[in-house]
């Protein structure tokens, strides 16, 4: 059992444990089976050389997109092994944090998080919708306090606290 699995159990048996499980899917870093597609151009180059290249290039890595019923799902895990064993074999994969995967995630895809094993959840589109709210709530109030940040320290000024404590420290 992981992290995950334990804190799904418990929102399942408890609503007010779900804030902590979404929290927690937006921290988990996730392995994401992917394929390479080849351009004509990488294709043409290894038919020349005779090999193929193990090194992907950077934009020619894709999640795998797995359809079941007309439905299109992002499948990913929260541990190596359990893509693998998913697999059946190693396969290459991205691993990215929770929150990524939201804002990356398109309107009409579901998640299909820990395949195959005892544990797994599908995430539908509303769901993933409410958790892309969320996350850029969050980047909205930490560019909030970023900014505040920056004007309470902005460059040769003191602070109210720096400035009584030197008084202070003037006085003695």
């Amino acid at each position: 059992m992981t992290q995950l699995d334990d804190a799904m159990k418990e929102a399942d048996a408890n609503a007010d444990a779900r804030p902590a499980y979404y929290e927690l899917v937006l921290q988990t870093q996730f392995f994401i089976p992917t394929h390479e597609e080849k351009s004509e151009e990488s294709a043409e180059a290894e038919a020349k050389e005779g090999e193929e290249s193990t090194e992907p290039s950077p934009n020619s890595v894709f999640p795998l997109i797995a359809e079941s019923e007309g439905t299109d799902f992002l499948v990913m895990f929260d541990t190596r092994e359990r893509l693998f064993e998913w697999a059946q074999q190693e396969v290459p994969f991205v691993c990215l944090p929770g929150h990524i995967v939201v804002e990356m995630t398109t309107e009409d895809l579901h998640w299909a998080v820990n395949a195959g094993t005892e544990t797994q959840r599908v995430f539908v589109p509303d769901e993933i919708t409410w958790l892309k709210k969320v996350v850029n709530q969050c980047k909205e109030i930490e560019d909030i306090q970023n900014a505040q940040e920056g004007e309470d320290s902005a460059p040769g000024e003191d602070s109210e606290e720096d400035a009584q404590n030197s008084s202070e420290e003037k006085s003695e």
